[in-house]
């Protein structure tokens, strides 16, 4: 093969390239005049920012995909934003730098329950599609359950991947709020103040210190008169541990314990309660009901 001829291969082989990336510059300038909204994520995680757009709602839910190359973009596929059913809303696109996925699309059902889905994509041999699903489901009292799926290219779920946990959410800008919020649950509706769980996570958004101790003892309180004693028992023995020397603490102890059957722990709350109060001088303030349950044992 002649040198003549191989330059006019390259030639052809330019054009034909040239023409497919003017081609997919007038798609991509073209989707940015449609209902489209766009993203600058790096889909080939090579440093460089591509595009991707997603149709808006009540659309056919589709997303296209651009790599950016030193010549313009280069639209690579065409997929799926998972709102075709008109029911789920795209939430949010982000890029992601974990080595299995280079992007997260967040979906959210606006009606009852307000479940969301969050899709993991990955490109891999020039396709891209979703390997793993996290589904959001909300329930009453504030908590909200959370499954992971592995996803195969025809979008079948791996039943045998599946994990869920339960987490909690609090929708109390403070501490005092969700105080006030305990303080008015009934017995009917204790479920919504019950599993330690739900106090673990309460101690990671509000953390327990001095400026915050008079409030959780309250809380502990109002779980102990609402009947959820386990979970006045958590935090209690939570505060006793660094504050040893706060009466009352060891006083709702006692009642705690007394209501969960645990009579033998209720005394012995009863008794450092009852030593302290007379280290203290305050021996006449002691309630009768304590002295009682104490002799009684």
């Amino acid at each position: 093969m002649s040198i003549i001829t191989l330059l006019r291969i390259n030639i052809l082989w330019l054009f034909f390239i040239s023409i497919d990336l003017i081609a997919d510059d007038i798609r991509l300038e073209k989707l940015s005049k449609d209902n489209y909204s766009f993203y600058n994520i790096d889909i080939n995680k090579d440093g460089v920012l591509d595009k991707v757009a997603s149709e808006e709602q009540y659309g056919e839910g589709k997303l296209y995909f651009f790599v950016k190359t030193k010549r313009g973009y280069k639209f690579v596929h065409l997929g799926s934003n998972f709102t075709y059913d008109g029911i789920y809303f795209v939430e949010n696109i982000k890029g992601e730098s974990n080595p299995k996925y280079f992007m997260s699309l967040s979906t959210k059902f606006y009606g009852s329950g307000g479940v969301e889905k969050i899709y993991f994509f990955t490109y891999k041999e020039n396709t891209i599609f979703p390997i793993e699903e996290v589904i959001k489901t909300p329930y009453h009292g504030g908590k909200i359950e959370i499954c992971h799926y592995l996803i195969d290219k025809d979008f079948h779920f791996d039943e045998k991947s599946k994990k869920c946990k339960m987490e909690y959410y609090f929708t109390e800008d403070s501490l005092d709020d969700f105080s006030s919020f305990v303080k008015e649950s009934k017995e009917y509706d204790i479920g919504d103040v019950r599993d330690i769980e739900r106090y673990q996570a309460l101690l990671k958004k509000f953390p327990f210190n001095k400026n915050t101790l008079t409030t959780y003892n309250n809380i502990a309180y109002y779980l102990q008169k609402a009947g959820a004693n386990k979970e006045a028992v958590y935090l209690l023995e939570k505060i006793l541990k660094k504050y040893p020397k706060r009466m009352v603490a060891y006083y709702n102890l006692g009642d705690a314990y007394w209501a969960l059957g645990q009579k033998k722990k209720a005394v012995e709350a009863y008794i450092t309660y009852i030593e302290q109060m007379c280290d203290a001088g305050k021996q006449k303030r002691i309630p009768k009901v304590i002295k009682d349950r104490v002799s009684s044992k």
